[in-house]
């Protein structure tokens, strides 16, 4: 074992894992904030493709999370009963916040929900409302089948690495009939629905966290020079292929494919999460604010969008830049607001069951 490993083994924790979803929130803030234009089909301009290029690394940010979440998940011992308690406790919380946040979006929004329409928002989750929470739900479903899976990565660890290999087949197999919907008029009927698509692969990610790390040590000893290296190069390569692959799809169809919103299912967004693992790899410090981002994920996840559905219109009335790094400081800046109101909740008695 190395002198990191046997760190991490003291500390109990791994501070790359931080980092990396300290990153991945701070991409969903972004992405969720954006206030600069990357439509390269309405504006063709060259800051426009250069911009739709440079969003695609957002595109890693909830893959990351699922891939953390695996990776912690494989290396614990399973307490049954904790895991289980802890699974209702999400569902029970993304019912809360889900009614919650149609509660506070309404005001916001200026537009009032009847009482079905409320009730049918809450499980189906509403457009620029509510449907966030979809992480919720599949992150959810994925811990209610983890302890088999978990069982069998802890007596047969040969025979898990064989099912994330078959897995990962079968959804290379529905990528492909995807692009074939995708790109031929005559299949259209193939294409998948594509909360079904990416809870799927959210499933593939949650493995493959597992799948690393029985195998970090490998990666650890690779000579940092050579990891780092093909980590970039890996890195460049697929965000480009994904924004021309973006483009394609774009001329294709008339409109714009989202480069982060749909690239979830992307064979180069699983490949940019290694490579963002692999170079996350070098960071070995104790930071506390990164780790404060960390520990504070969920909370953070749950009241941001209320914060943003609510600043935003007023940020976009006045003369600010519609570049990305007014979306990256803004972001930056909406981090700490949703951690300081995280902080505040914690410290009132049974309301701080909400962010935690």
């Amino acid at each position: 074992m190395t002198e990191y490993e046997n760190m991490s083994e003291r500390t109990k924790r791994f501070y790359y894992i931080d980092l990396l979803k300290a990153l991945a929130m701070f991409f969903v803030l972004s992405y969720h904030s954006t206030f600069y234009d990357f439509d390269i089909i309405k504006n063709s301009s060259v800051l426009t493709y250069l911009r739709y290029f440079c969003s695609t690394v957002v595109a890693t940010s909830i893959p990351m999370f699922f891939f953390s979440n695996g990776y912690l998940l494989f290396s614990k011992e399973l307490d049954l009963k904790k895991h289980y308690k802890k699974t209702i406790r999400f569902m029970i919380l993304t019912f809360i916040w889900s009614v919650m946040t149609l509660a506070i979006m309404m005001p916001i929004k200026g537009e009032w929900l009847s009482r079905s329409e409320f009730l049918r928002g809450i499980l189906d989750l509403k457009q620029d409302w509510n449907n966030h929470l979809w992480f919720m739900y599949v992150l959810v479903a994925i811990y209610v089948i983890f302890p088999l899976l978990k069982l069998v990565h802890d007596k047969k660890q040969i025979i898990f690495h064989v099912i994330v290999i078959i897995y990962g087949a079968f959804i290379a197999l529905l990528v492909l009939l995807n692009a074939i919907a995708t790109f031929t008029p005559h299949f259209r009927s193939l294409n998948l629905p594509k909360f079904a698509f990416d809870a799927t692969f959210s499933g593939l990610y949650f493995w493959i966290g597992g799948f690393v790390y029985d195998y970090r040590n490998k990666f650890v000893s690779i000579p940092l020079a050579i990891r780092n290296k093909y980590a970039v190069i890996s890195l460049i390569v697929s965000e480009c292929l994904l924004g021309i692959f973006g483009v394609a799809y774009s001329k294709a169809n008339g409109e714009m494919w989202d480069v982060v919103f749909n690239s979830f299912n992307i064979i180069m967004t699983l490949i940019s999460v290694l490579a963002i693992f692999a170079l996350a790899l070098n960071y070995q410090r104790n930071n506390k604010i990164i780790n404060l981002i960390s520990i504070n994920t969920l909370g953070i996840y749950f009241i941001h969008m209320p914060i943003i559905r609510l600043v935003k219109p007023w940020i976009i009335s006045h003369p600010y830049p519609e570049t990305m790094w007014f979306t990256g400081l803004f972001a930056l800046v909406l981090m700490f607001v949703c951690i300081g109101l995280v902080t505040i909740i914690k410290k009132i008695p049974v309301i701080k069951n909400l962010v935690m």
